[in-house]
């Protein structure tokens, strides 16, 4: 009896064996077969299941090894590529936060070298014809509104700060925008000193009969509808027949005169904008980049805070003889 059950014991446990061995070369083949494929991790698994199965198996102890060692060079490739990446990444974003921050700064210089101050060129305006009771019989009014390159050598030689201007807006040869009624005229008295010359922000008046010389408004001014919501270069559209430029369009420009009443109604305006300022504000004349062609057929003039700053204000300079 004892021996009966020794066989049949003997017998159950060269089954098991035999289905051991079978699951031990199954999982050995399939291992060699992702090896072959170059499926590491998959083969690296198989190779450490049959380990398990049959720990003396030299060739899968010594493919674990290898796969491991492979995965782990693997892995430290591709942490090197990303940290090389995101070094890169980080790296641009530095670049790209360094040409942001000095973009403007790099346009300046790029200005800077070939600035030498200009005295502005004039133009005689005869105040006579257009007003018979001016306390002045002529004035002459520049050509064209200050430029951004003449305020850069204003800031070199007055270490005043070159206004903030968006890239767009940015040219030498654009009006200089972004200018308080105050900055305008200490530029105004700045240029004096240099000539020895009396220069000051134009009247309305003074404005008013050069505007006189206005004859067709499409091709003399920059205006909302062809001027692509931007300023120009001066004196690009059609100049008067005294050789004067953008009295109308490009940029608005401060003028002298407090928004007084008085002044407003001698000057035979009928389109004047107070901006709900009581009359407490400097006058703005001209119309702009900005302004629809329908408010610039008769003279447009408008009033604001003094020390406020608008990328569609500019100014020009007056010479008197006085």
């Amino acid at each position: 009896m004892q021996s009966k059950l020794l066989f049949i014991l003997l017998f159950h446990l060269g089954i098991a064996n035999a289905q051991v061995e079978i699951k031990f070369n199954e999982l050995h083949s399939k291992a060699n077969l992702a090896y072959l494929k170059g499926e590491l991790n998959l083969a690296y698994q198989n190779f450490n299941n049959a380990l398990l199965i049959n720990p003396s198996c030299k060739d899968c102890k010594e493919k674990c090894e290898s796969i491991a060692k492979t995965l782990r060079n693997n892995k430290d490739e591709q942490n090197r590529k990303r940290a090389l990446n995101g070094n890169i990444f980080s790296k641009n974003n530095e670049i790209q936060q360094t040409k942001k921050t000095t973009q403007y700064e790099k346009i300046i210089n790029e200005v800077k070298p070939s600035l030498v101050f200009q005295i502005p060129n004039t133009i005689k305006i005869d105040l006579e014809s257009a007003f018979s009771d001016s306390l002045l019989n002529t004035v002459y009014l520049s050509k064209h509104e200050v430029r951004q390159k003449d305020w850069q050598v204003y800031c070199n030689a007055s270490g005043k700060k070159f206004p903030q201007i968006p890239a767009n807006f940015f040219n030498p040869d654009f009006p200089i925008i972004n200018i308080s009624w105050a900055e305008a005229k200490a530029f105004a008295v700045w240029v004096s000193k240099k000539t020895g010359e009396i220069y000051d922000l134009p009247t309305l008046i003074e404005w008013q009969a050069a505007r006189e010389q206005l004859k067709d408004l499409k091709s003399e001014a920059w205006l909302y509808n062809n001027a692509e919501r931007s300023p120009h270069l001066v004196c690009t559209k059609n100049t008067f027949s005294s050789g004067l430029c953008d009295i109308e369009g490009n940029v608005s420009e401060w003028l002298e005169d407090w928004s007084d009443k008085a002044l407003i109604e001698q000057s035979f305006l009928n389109n004047y904008y107070e901006n709900n300022d009581n009359f407490k504000n400097r006058i703005v004349a001209g119309c702009s980049f900005r302004d629809e062609d329908y408010l610039c057929f008769k003279p447009f003039v408008r009033s604001f805070d003094s020390a406020i700053h608008k990328d569609f204000i500019g100014f020009r300079l007056v010479k008197r003889n006085f």
